[in-house]
């Protein structure tokens, strides 16, 4: 008879590290992290844009929204690669060619 054991602090930092380090990395979250990035800095920096620019001032809002345009070009390529298999997969798969958009007909 085989006992199982309960896992011990070492099997979980592993596991729980892998799952940090997959949600850190999905796009989706690099995607939505950028977006918040580039609005809340440029927030910021509507509300001080006189002052700036007469006082020649470059503050850290300018530098999170490029911070903030960084993480959403580092998503863009894996997000256009799984669009890139969705269309690939939907038109092998026969009930899923039905949700290509209609085509406009030629007649008038």
């Amino acid at each position: 008879m085989a006992t199982t054991e309960a896992p011990t602090g070492g099997d979980r930092l592993p596991r729980i590290s892998r799952w940090i380090r997959a949600f850190v990395d999905n796009p989706f979250t690099k995607l939505t992290v950028g977006l918040i990035l580039i609005v809340t800095s440029s927030l910021e920096s509507y509300y001080s844009f006189h002052d700036d620019l007469n006082h020649i001032r470059v503050r850290v809002h300018h530098g999170v929204m490029i911070l903030g345009f960084i993480n959403v070009l580092a998503a863009l390529p894996n997000l256009i690669e799984g669009l890139e298999h969705f269309l690939a997969f939907r038109e092998k798969v026969p009930h899923l060619r039905r949700l290509r958009p209609a085509r406009k007909s030629s007649r008038s």
